[in-house]
C-alpha cells in the first residue's frame, strides 16, 4: 500500500511538520508512558507522587485512546 501526502510548504507548513515527525511524537508518547511505568513500579515514591503518577499515566492513555493511537 502507498500513500502519497502533498502540502504546499508555504501555507502547509505546521501540518507538513507534524507529518514528517509523526514518528518522533509517537516515540515520545511512548517514551514518556514508560518513564511513567517505572516510576510507579520502581520508584520510591510517597503515596501522593504515586497517585499523581499513576494518574497521570492514565490520563495519558485515556487521550491516546481517544485520539486512535496505539502506543
Amino acid at each position: 500500500m502507498k500513500a502519497i501526502l502533498e502540502f504546499d510548504r508555504d501555507e502547509d507548513s505546521n501540518e507538513f511538520e507534524d507529518a514528517v515527525n509523526g514518528g518522533k511524537y509517537h516515540a515520545i508518547l511512548c517514551e514518556m508512558d514508560e518513564w511513567f511505568r517505572g516510576q510507579v513500579k520502581y520508584g520510591d515514591l510517597d503515596d501522593k507522587v504515586y497517585d499523581a503518577y499513576e494518574k497521570a499515566r492514565e490520563q495519558l492513555h485515556e487521550i491516546v485512546d481517544r485520539f486512535g493511537v496505539k502506543l
